[in-house]
């Protein structure tokens, strides 16, 4: 019984700290639209590659809800290492230089790079809570 009761803890742990990545992500997003609708301008200049990460995370941490809230400790692990494997084989393995003709598909994909890192240190994080709680 103790282990049921330590496993949905582990679980529980996660899933408020998911939830709390997302209210975080869209608070930061929500500031942001509040500077672009006041000055375009001077939003896309100093804040676009910003909402953009942001925008990549967030898309990127809704898409696994079904992760956090359908499956077991184990299956939730086992999903993690593999995002965090994913990530990391592509920020290895990837070009590391942008190769469109497009300046904003180049910066894009270099922001993208930015972006996955910070996920990894999130999907890290997560990881840790049901490893180190155990």
């Amino acid at each position: 019984m103790s282990e049921t009761t330590t496993t949905m803890t582990r679980l529980e742990m996660v899933r408020e700290e998911y939830n709390r990545l997302l209210r975080r992500y869209d608070g930061k997003l929500d500031r942001l639209t509040l500077k672009m609708n006041e000055d375009y301008e001077y939003f896309f200049r100093w804040h676009s590659a910003e909402m953009y990460k942001h925008t990549v995370n967030l898309r990127a941490l809704r898409d696994l809800k079904p992760l956090f809230y359908e499956k077991s400790e184990d299956e939730v692990k086992a999903a993690l290492q593999r995002h965090i494997s994913n990530i990391e084989s592509k920020l290895i393995e990837g070009c590391q230089l942008p190769s469109s003709t497009s300046l904003m598909m180049n910066a894009a994909d270099s922001i993208s790079r930015e972006a996955k890192q910070e996920l990894r240190n999130e999907f890290m994080n997560l990881l840790w809570i049901l490893e180190e709680q155990a």
